[in-house]
């Protein structure tokens, strides 16, 4: 799909700008001459002017009247620090839900919600348990669900982000669990790409949209392309997932962080192998595949 982006009489508003996918977007945006503005606890270094900025945390209330020149909003913010379920479901899911609902309530004229392919129905893991409870409220006001997974690119942050430091730091690296299942990963201009042509589309979209690559890899694969990519040669270590389970549990309940928390070893074990590509292909949205040479473009 070939669109020619000219300046529109349309306003765009990003939370979570400071994190790595929120910031791709507001970039992404930026780039195509649209008017930005953050919603989150601070400013972005790329921000237009603190005009721009609309003070904001998932656990306070947002003042309505700053969303009534607000045409999108794309919901990205998600607090990784909260380890506990009560905690996570009385910021990242009613936080979200709340802040989905005023956006609606001041008129904005689009929502988008940025959820995960962690999301499905029987998901273990805490965070595909949140984002699947805020769908289904951001579903009932309308708003486009968007689930991505494992954003790849340069400067990538997240699960991505996060091997590529365990593999700068070390020849040695653990695979949890051996698993066999399929991971789909997107990169990051391709989500930015497929969000504005999301917000600009002229029909309803009524269910989730995965956003990622049909070309599934396993974690093994995954590590290797990464390693190649970044002219390493690694030794993959089998490690039993019970075992590192537990050792992050230990270290959360001590608030020791290493980056890496337990939840995010349940999402990345408990992968959902039923992804649905045929809306992704109805609106002829495409995603590169990760290799060699997309890992770090």
């Amino acid at each position: 799909m070939t669109r020619n982006y000219k300046m529109k009489a349309l306003s765009y508003a990003v939370t979570g700008a400071n994190g790595f996918v929120g910031s791709t977007i507001a970039d992404f945006l930026r780039s195509k001459k649209y008017k930005v503005y953050e919603i989150g606890r601070h400013p972005s270094r790329n921000i237009q002017g603190m005009q721009y900025f609309i003070h904001y945390s998932l656990e306070d209330a947002i003042d309505k009247k700053k969303l009534k020149k607000i045409d999108v909003i794309i919901h990205c913010a998600y607090d990784f620090q909260l380890t506990k379920w009560k905690d996570i479901e009385r910021v990242n899911v009613n936080g979200s839900i709340n802040l989905l609902r005023e956006a609606h309530s001041a008129g904005v004229k689009r929502i988008i919600f940025i959820s995960t392919m962690c999301a499905f129905e029987g998901c273990k893991s805490m965070y595909g348990n949140a984002k699947t409870s805020v769908e289904k409220e951001a579903a009932k006001l309308g708003a486009i669900i968007v689930r991505p997974n494992m954003v790849f690119g340069n400067g990538a942050g997240g699960s991505i982000g996060s091997l590529n430091r365990q593999i700068a730091l070390s020849k040695f690296i653990p695979l949890i669990g051996g698993s066999s299942k399929l991971h789909y990963l997107c990169h990051k201009d391709d989500l930015a790409y497929a969000v504005l042509e999301l917000s600009l589309a002229k029909k309803d979209i009524n269910a989730p949209v995965v956003a990622a690559s049909e070309k599934g890899h396993t974690f093994k694969n995954i590590l290797k392309i990464l390693a190649g990519a970044n002219g390493k040669k690694i030794f993959i270590v089998p490690i039993p997932y019970w075992a590192t389970f537990l050792a992050l549990r230990i270290l959360e309940i001590l608030k020791i962080n290493i980056g890496l928390r337990s939840d995010s070893l349940v999402s990345l074990v408990d992968v959902n192998q039923n992804a649905d590509f045929g809306l992704t292909r109805e609106l002829g949205l495409k995603f590169r595949e990760f290799n060699a040479q997309t890992a770090n473009q």
